[in-house]
């Protein structure tokens, strides 16, 4: 026999299952790209091949996002 906590799990399951399902399909749908300039310097960033298709990094080098993510974490 369930007791209360058994129950009351059974019934948050497919909540939460739902949220998970509803967040990873978001995740999925994020393209961030640059506008062409660093984030960081703001020097001009060239649009690289990716996965067969052309992105605009946020950062001009390794170095800047570095930068970036130390003082933006």
């Amino acid at each position: 026999m369930a007791d209360i906590a058994d129950l009351a799990d059974l019934a948050q399951q497919p909540i939460t299952d739902a949220i998970i399902r509803t967040a990873r399909n978001r995740a999925a749908q994020v393209h961030i790209e640059g506008d062409g300039y660093c984030i960081e310097c703001g020097a001009v960033v060239l649009p690289v091949e990716h996965n067969g298709k052309l992105v605009t990094p946020r950062w001009c080098s390794e170095k800047c996002r570095a930068v970036w993510g130390k003082f933006n974490d």
